[in-house]
């Protein structure tokens, strides 16, 4: 409820004041009523409530389409300057005052001002970014940077089947980048054992990647976020959110529905949709600490299916929910997937038009549930396997490239590493995958920090140490992290 103050003694003695001085220049014997002519004097608010100038009386600032701040006094000054100013008096020296949807009629002296609309403050948004202000999910949070991403021309083949499933469409650039690609060299004779291009059926709204620890699942989600995001060119990420299990707020769904209803007021560019989510929180601020299901229904299903079916067809419709299985509780794994489930399932129309992304690791809870009628039919999946030899040399490459590019690498013989240091490498790679200790790629991010880390000529003392026995535990241990 907007507050106008305390409108006791001091305001009515300050509205006296004002009311002689103004009699005393204007000779008029009820400067309440009307001057000779017949114009009231005495200002009107038409906004539902008390018109007495007492209730704005001691207002620093009012907010309006053409407004001034005034301050102690400024009611005197303002009869002096000139007349039409003593509109103004209305609000002198009251503080804080908000005014929603309303229409503001001043008239004094021989000065009318009229219709001054003031704006709706959204106070369910600002309700609603508080809540989620501090959780840090989104793809491009503070929080969470640098976050990982996929180094350019690795996981080619998964990053193209989730990019058609998104848009609905197999581009063929991206089919025949296969057969064509620029890595295809003499010394990657393994180069043809690149995943296949497959097609993932574009009608379903659930799509689930999963794969092993420490294999690259977040940073696909992150290289997808980024690649997707909208902008003024458009684009299809409408909200996205990564669990995290080290962090308070990201370790459970607590914020989840909460982060993706703020996403998708500020971020869908629909003005209907970011009023709808506005006004549920107006109406029911509780629902921003009531379970996460009804969350889910009230704060994003319901304004969802006030909108005109154009205004859904034109949405961003992309959601990315990764590392789902970095909740404390299974419980809230479960009943996370059951809100959104039950909302793809609703029979009511318009159906609501999302896409979500699931990235995690293949856990029991996640795959028992996905395998249920009727949510298996709405649902398809990517397993996350070892990445392509060609893709694991093309990383070594380009990271050892950039070493060489540094001071005191140029009378480092070339080629550095030697081509039986890269199979080596990446020997250790898979190996370390296959036993469950780190993902490949985690594995060779380990050994290239360490190898960098050295200054002038000593990275190529620092591989020779990598390669050894005495760090090859060290190592694993980094790897694992």
């Amino acid at each position: 409820m907007t507050s106008y103050g305390n409108p006791g003694q001091n305001s009515n003695r300050l509205f006296d004041e004002e009311r002689t001085v103004t009699s005393r220049r204007r000779g008029l014997e009820d400067p309440g009523e009307e001057d000779r002519d017949g114009r009231q004097v005495r200002p009107r608010v038409d906004s539902g409530t008390d018109s007495s100038p007492a209730l704005f009386a001691q207002s620093q600032s009012y907010s309006s389409n053409d407004s001034r701040d005034t301050g102690p006094g400024q009611a005197e000054r303002d009869v002096a300057v000139a007349d039409h100013s003593h509109s103004l008096s209305l609000f002198a020296q009251s503080h804080d005052q908000s005014f929603n949807n309303s229409y503001i009629n001043a008239v004094g002296g021989h000065q009318t001002i009229n219709n001054n609309t003031i704006r709706d403050s959204e106070d369910g948004l600002k309700l609603l970014y508080q809540k989620i202000a501090h959780v840090g999910a989104f793809h491009d949070s503070e929080a969470r940077h640098p976050p990982p991403r996929c180094h350019p021309g690795t996981r080619r083949a998964v990053l193209a089947d989730i990019a058609a499933w998104i848009t609905g469409e197999y581009g063929e650039d991206e089919v025949g980048e296969q057969a064509a690609n620029s890595d295809s060299d003499s010394e990657d004779p393994e180069g043809s054992n690149q995943p296949p291009f497959r097609h993932i059926p574009a009608d379903t709204p659930i799509h689930w990647l999963h794969g092993p620890p420490d294999s690259g699942k977040s940073a696909i989600a992150q290289t997808l976020a980024e690649r997707f995001a909208v902008s003024e060119e458009g684009g299809h990420l409408a909200a996205s959110f990564f669990f995290s299990r080290s962090e308070p707020a990201r370790n459970n769904p607590a914020f989840l529905f909460t982060t993706i209803a703020y996403c998708l007021a500020t971020g869908s560019g629909d003005a209907e949709l970011r009023a709808a989510i506005d006004l549920a929180v107006k109406r029911q601020p509780a629902v921003l600490s009531a379970s996460i299901d009804r969350q889910f229904r009230d704060l994003i299903v319901r304004p969802l299916q006030r909108l005109p079916l154009q205004n859904l067809e034109a949405l961003p419709k992309l959601i990315i929910i990764d590392g789902l299985d970095e909740c404390q509780y299974v419980d809230s794994v479960r009943r996370a997937l059951s809100s959104i489930l039950s909302g793809l399932l609703n029979n009511a129309e318009p159906r609501i038009p999302l896409r979500f992304l699931i990235v995690s690791r293949p856990e029991t809870a996640i795959q028992d549930y996905f395998d249920q009628q009727p949510n298996s039919d709405l649902v398809t999946r990517t397993v996350l396997g070892d990445a392509a030899p060609r893709e694991i040399k093309r990383y070594l490459r380009d990271r050892f490239n950039s070493i060489l590019q540094r001071d005191g690498m140029a009378a480092v013989p070339r080629p550095w590493p030697r081509r039986d240091v890269m199979e080596q490498l990446a020997q250790r790679a898979a190996e370390r995958a296959a036993d469950g200790t780190c993902g490949e790629f985690s594995y060779l991010k380990s050994v290239l920090k360490y190898v960098g880390s050295g200054r002038d000529s000593r990275p190529t003392a620092l591989l020779d140490l990598a390669l050894g026995p005495p760090l090859y535990f060290l190592l694993d241990v980094l790897g694992s992290d």
